[in-house]
């Protein structure tokens, strides 16, 4: 629940931008809103709370797929690797 967007619009904006896999990770466990991060591009979808072995292994999983990293994300700050550049949203 973030204060001025949703996690699906920073979603649909970043898959636009770069080809990192998402993992969202949201309090929000209804089907249709799992549904609808998975249309929005993210490739899996955590539901809070959760054991951070899970979190683990979802990641683990998740590179296993063999996209190279090319941006980075941490709050609302996302860090493009080959632009090299800083993005907020």
């Amino acid at each position: 629940m973030l204060p001025e967007i949703n996690g699906f619009n920073i979603a649909e904006k970043f898959r636009r931008k770069i080809e990192t896999p998402i993992i969202m990770m949201t309090a929000k466990d209804a089907i249709d809103d799992k549904l609808k991060g998975f249309e929005v591009g993210v490739v899996d979808y955590i539901v809070k709370p959760f054991d951070l072995r899970e979190l683990e292994a979802r990641v683990n999983n998740t590179l296993k797929i063999g996209v190279e990293i090319k941006a980075l994300s941490i709050g609302d700050v996302m860090v493009d690797l080959e632009a090299r550049e800083f993005i907020r949203s």
